[in-house]
């Protein structure tokens, strides 16, 4: 009895996983990282999903800078505060990923120092390279080094609730190491997570990197 409830409380977790992961999304939240030659950040962005049609394209596309910050090559700290449908476009590769932005931030905020720049600016092209200008001058200059996109919370605590029926798995087997049935719960477990990393997989691909910067 025991074991047949612990397999429908498997099977139901893996399906909230897999429900989770093919709902459809209105936006996509990305972290890309700039490591330039004199300064390096990372970037939070929200792309809505629309932006991603058609692919292997250049669309022009409205999407939110959420965050970030950089170090220029001045050893100076500076914050991206959070502007909505600041970006202008998005460069769409043939498999439907995110390979380039392009948006110019001059809302830029310094940390913890007194600016002297006469105005500042930080400018992605969709070819990933980076601009920062001080005063209108350009002082650093680089490429987007990775695109990562990031897992909703959703997904994050779907994945919890499979990790959680796998621990308590492991925690019956060790009070009730000779019950029988306990061959298939083990394999409910690993079907339903094995079903878990595929989608994963799937939704949330390696980091893209700028293919013209090495």
């Amino acid at each position: 009895m025991l074991a047949r409830r612990l397999r429908k409380l498997i099977g139901t977790a893996g399906a909230l996983i897999l429900v989770g992961l093919s709902s459809p999304a209105t936006a996509v939240i990305y972290d890309l990282g700039f490591d330039p030659f004199d300064f390096n950040g990372i970037m939070t962005i929200d792309v809505p999903t629309s932006c991603f049609t058609p692919a292997s394209s250049d669309n022009s596309c409205p999407f939110d800078v959420l965050n970030g910050s950089f170090t220029d090559s001045l050893n100076r700290v500076w914050d991206i505060p959070n502007d909505p449908g600041i970006g202008d476009q998005v460069r769409i590769s043939a498999a439907d990923t995110l390979t380039g932005i392009s948006v110019d931030i001059t809302n830029l905020v310094p940390s913890d120092f007194d600016s002297n720049c006469d105005g500042s600016d930080l400018n992605f092209s969709l070819d990933g390279t980076v601009t920062f200008n001080c005063g209108g001058v350009t002082t650093d200059t680089g490429h987007v080094t990775s695109i990562t996109r990031v897992p909703e919370p959703g997904t994050l605590a779907l994945m919890g609730l499979a990790f959680a029926v796998l621990a308590a798995m492991l925690r019956w087997r060790s009070v009730h190491p000779t019950r029988l049935g306990l061959p298939r719960v083990v394999g409910g477990v690993l079907a339903s997570l094995r079903a878990a990393y595929a989608a994963l997989n799937r939704a949330f691909p390696r980091p893209t990197r700028n293919p013209g910067h090495t």
